[in-house]
């Protein structure tokens, strides 16, 4: 079963590589008072997986001035991901450039228990996770889930922005509605509220 939006986030503790030479345990629990992307990709040595890997590396800056950290986690063991992060870009690798922790979830169990796991092996010798990418606020607490087919890679801004809105949401009381980026309009979520702020647009007449 998935696990539920306002819900504590299924609780793990994982091995997996940090760096090129460290394999280490890592817990949920480690980061409470954090915002934490839990981000489950299919595999290794694959495609779009490197460059979702990258872009979250490189927004690392980014994600640190939002209180924010990624765990990622796939199936693979923690000596392949060591190999993956040792080998040059050239071959596939991740060029020893990537400051996340790589998590192994070799029986599954991390997989099953936030609904990203994969039947269909689809050839392969083992079943993968689903892209899903889990929001979970410093209080342990589930607050956003975006699980996507794998031909698609996810967005780091993206990502940011609803960090940000939920942030904001929390600190004010009031909403962010679609499309809404730091700094642009919020509204009290009452009848008033969405009331004011609808009649602020410019839409189409249908």
């Amino acid at each position: 079963m998935a696990p539920t939006i306002r819900q504590p986030a299924p609780a793990f503790c994982l091995n997996g590589a940090q760096g090129e030479d460290t394999i280490t345990d890592v817990s949920l629990e480690h980061y409470k008072g954090k915002w934490v992307i839990l981000l489950f990709y299919p595999m290794d040595w694959t495609f779009v997986c490197p460059t979702e890997i990258f872009a979250y590396n490189d927004a690392e800056e980014q994600l640190n001035a939002i209180n924010a950290k990624v765990l990622c986690i796939s199936g693979d063991s923690p000596y392949t991901h060591l190999a993956w992060l040792r080998a040059p870009r050239a071959e596939g690798g991740l060029g020893g450039a990537i400051n996340l922790p790589l998590l192994s979830d070799v029986t599954r169990e991390v997989m099953k228990a936030y609904g990203v796991f994969n039947e269909d092996k689809s050839g392969l010798d083992y079943a993968q996770a689903f892209r899903g990418l889990f929001l979970i606020d410093p209080k342990g607490i589930l607050r956003h889930v975006y699980i996507n087919d794998n031909g698609v890679g996810r967005n780091v801004e993206e990502t940011i922005r609803v960090i940000k809105g939920l942030q904001f949401s929390d600190v004010h009381g009031e909403v962010c509605p679609a499309n809404w980026h730091e700094g642009g309009k919020t509204f009290t979520p009452n009848s008033k509220g969405v009331s004011d702020y609808l009649q602020t647009l410019h839409c189409r007449v249908c």
